[in-house]
């Protein structure tokens, strides 16, 4: 499955943005160079890259055993383990598509998702956190005709699914020569993964990543961004999951320069902070609610962190008062990457990069990567001037999976795709996120900037997360209510915030005119703000006080 044009590959291969080697040509030199360095940690568990790449084979065979070769959709609804890993690069290697599922989704979402996809197979666990999943797979089964294997991880699977032990454990590959898989071997061109929009917002829209886009958003950019170093002992700790396009760069990146990465699949801050010490991180992948969390934890200052070079964030902002909170307490480098499950990559920031820069910026484009910002006329503004943020390049998707009709919606003409994000271009060149397009508080007539008012709600010192939305009023439109979440052992009111806000010389009209304290945020898998769900409860709050 090719989503790009002909031409475009071509041209961005041309120009070198698009090369191998792919990330399952790295897994065999690995294989070849370093066999016995470990290649993954989670927990306890160690894999060292002769058993990834012995999973990884195994696998590929059997799914190919299975029918399921090149373009087959298989949705993968899983925690993160080692076998996890050699699952998504079994499937490479074959060139089916992986379709991370999100392992906190239900029946509603997992059947629109396997629907909409048309998925030949679902690879599951046998349990995770009390949930049967393979119950939940059977009841769905009937509506849903394109599917044909459920494949269940764990030492046993229930009749009528697939058991991964049973394939892992098999030597499969004394039945074949060892060159076998090379022919299955996709183009860089091929598809790699499908994942889905946050649905944040809206119903997720799929989006088809490429092995090329895949290698580009990696080593193009994070690695670079991590100063990972090739052939070292440089050891990420990724805390999102491999359900997700950040975590699964995460992975890339350790397997492209054969370093190690340490997967977790339920966060918990200090078990984080543990890994950090014992395995001797050297770059911390994470998104802000992460970081929060940790810097929170009453055992962070327990720990020896002296290993530690770099973190890097992503998928949502992050507070300037955290980063500087978390540079000083990790004595590391923050950097931070701008992009979006449509773009792999935009923006980075440096290692080398001021903490001003780091902590207000997402820095400057990397190579390959054209930014614009434009008024509602779509004319580009002037330097610092505030407006959409449209973006074109090799990073960049080819369309909606199955939904073209939301391309028109997404790209100009000119094919520039519009981020959604407001922003503007500093006197130095970097990008600095100003807000989300749809995230604005239009009241009466004044554009309030919700990102612009919570930067500054986290410089409170008796609050630890928050969020603003708008809310309905019958006389201005809308004004704005600020969601809360207190630091242990606090509590604050609305006079406490709007005093502080005053003091930050924040317009008047920007306060917020409500408060609601709450015990954490709604967020998704990747640490982003679920902000819909926020401005459903206040809608709901101010109907039943009528």
């Amino acid at each position: 499955m090719r989503p790009f044009a002909p031409e475009v590959t071509e041209r961005y291969r041309a120009q070198g943005y698009w090369r191998e080697p792919l990330v399952i040509d790295c897994l065999d030199k690995a294989v070849r160079r370093c066999p016995d360095k470990v290649a993954i940690v989670h927990g306890d568990r160690c894999a060292t890259y002769r058993e990834l790449g012995l999973m990884a084979k195994r696998l590929a065979l059997s799914f190919l055993e299975m029918g399921l070769g090149r373009d087959a959709i298989v949705g993968a609804q899983l925690p993160t383990s080692p076998e996890a890993a050699a699952i998504v690069l079994a499937l490479a290697r074959i060139g089916a598509i992986y379709m991370p599922i999100n392992y906190l989704l239900r029946a509603r979402d997992v059947r629109y998702l396997m629907q909409y996809s048309r998925a030949a197979a679902i690879i599951i666990p046998a349990t995770f956190k009390g949930f049967n999943y393979p119950a939940m797979v059977a009841e769905l089964r009937s509506g849903l005709p394109d599917l044909r294997h459920v494949l269940v991880l764990g030492d046993s699977a229930p009749t009528g699914t697939v058991s991964t032990r049973e394939m892992l454990d098999s030597p499969i590959e004394t039945r074949y020569p060892e060159d076998h898989l090379e022919p299955f071997k996709p183009g860089g061109d091929e598809a790699a993964w499908l994942a889905h929009t946050s649905g944040t917002e809206a119903e997720p829209k799929g989006v088809l990543r490429t092995h090329y886009v895949v290698g580009y958003g990696a080593f193009t950019g994070i690695a670079k961004a991590l100063g990972f170093r090739e052939d070292s002992d440089d050891t990420v700790l990724v805390m999102p999951g491999i359900t997700s396009t950040f975590g699964l760069s995460g992975l890339n990146v350790a397997i492209g320069k054969r370093g190690t990465a340490v997967l977790t699949d339920v966060f918990e801050p200090q078990h984080a902070l543990q890994s950090i010490e014992r395995e001797k991180v050297t770059h911390l992948m994470a998104t802000p609610a992460h970081i929060i969390t940790m810097l929170r934890d009453p055992s962070v200052s327990e720990y020896d962190y002296s290993s530690l070079r770099s973190i890097f964030y992503g998928s949502a902002p992050c507070p300037t008062e955290i980063i500087m909170e978390a540079k000083a307490r990790f004595k590391a480098n923050v950097v931070t990457v701008y992009n979006s499950t449509e773009v792999a990559i935009v923006t980075l920031t440096s290692e080398n990069d001021p903490p001003e820069v780091t902590a207000r910026t997402v820095g400057k484009p990397v190579p390959g990567m054209a930014v614009r910002i434009v008024d509602e006329y779509s004319r580009d503004v002037g330097t610092g001037e505030e407006g959409e943020i449209m973006v074109k390049g090799p990073g960049v998707m080819g369309g909606y999976y199955s939904k073209p009709e939301l391309d028109s919606k997404a790209f100009d003409a000119e094919g520039w795709f519009r981020m959604g994000d407001l922003g503007l271009i500093d006197d130095d060149g970097n990008l600095r996120i100003t807000g989300r397009k749809k995230d604005i508080i239009i009241r009466g007539g004044q554009n309030i900037s919700a990102r612009e008012v919570e930067d500054l709600l986290y410089g409170h010192p008796k609050v630890r997360d928050a969020a603003v939305v708008a809310m309905p009023d019958a006389r201005l439109g809308e004004k704005s209510c600020a969601y809360v979440v207190p630091r242990p052992g606090e509590s604050v009111t609305l006079e406490e915030i709007v005093q502080f806000l005053l003091s930050k010389e924040i317009a008047k009209f920007k306060l917020p005119e409500r408060l609601e304290l709450i015990e954490r945020l709604p967020v998704n898998a990747m640490g982003k703000v679920q902000k819909f769900v926020l401005r459903q409860d206040i809608a709901r709050k101010l109907k039943e006080e009528e």
